[in-house]
C-alpha cells in the first residue's frame, strides 16, 4: 500500500484536518515540500476531509506529501516546529508532556506535536540563532 496513503489514513483517524502537499524538489524553493497541492486549502481549517479526498488525493498517481492542520479542526493540534534538536530536547526537558507526543524529523530539524486545552496563538520564538514556529489555528505542517 502507498506509505503516504497508509499515514493519511491513520491520522484521519486521529481526528487531524490533512490535506495534500506539493513534493519537494531539491533546487526549487517554490517546490519545497511545504506548499499544499490544493486550490484553496482553508475549507480543512474548518472540517476534516471525507475519506473520498484522502483517497482522491493520495490514491492516484500523482507524488504528494501529507500535510497536517493544525488547531481546532484537528482537535486543538498544537505543533512546535524546531529547527534544531538542541531546541526541541530543551523544550521536552521543560515541558515534559512533549516527551510523551509524537514526533516528526523534518528536513531541518523536528515537529512535536501535542494537544492544547486553550487557544495559543501562532508564533515564532529564537533559540541557538534559529527561528521556531508554534503552529496553531490556521496553520499547516
Amino acid at each position: 500500500m502507498n506509505p503516504v496513503l497508509a499515514a493519511a489514513r491513520r491520522y484521519l483517524d486521529l481526528g487531524w484536518s490533512i490535506i495534500p502537499v506539493t513534493p519537494a524538489v531539491p533546487g526549487d524553493p517554490l517546490r519545497d515540500g511545504k506548499h499544499p497541492d490544493l486550490e484553496s486549502w482553508l475549507p480543512y481549517t474548518r472540517r476534516q476531509p471525507l475519506p473520498e479526498e484522502i483517497e482522491y488525493w493520495f490514491a492516484g498517481p500523482a507524488e504528494r506529501n501529507l500535510g497536517v492542520v493544525c488547531g481546532a479542526v484537528s482537535h486543538n493540534l498544537l505543533v512546535i516546529d524546531c529547527g534544531d534538536m538542541d531546541t526541541a530536547r530543551a523544550l521536552v526537558f521543560q515541558m515534559r508532556v512533549l516527551g510523551k507526543t509524537m514526533t516528526v524529523k523534518t528536513s531541518k530539524g523536528i515537529h512535536l506535536y501535542t494537544y492544547t486545552d486553550q487557544t495559543v496563538a501562532t508564533t515564532t520564538f529564537r533559540r541557538n540563532g534559529l527561528t521556531h514556529h508554534v503552529k496553531s489555528d490556521g496553520q499547516q505542517v
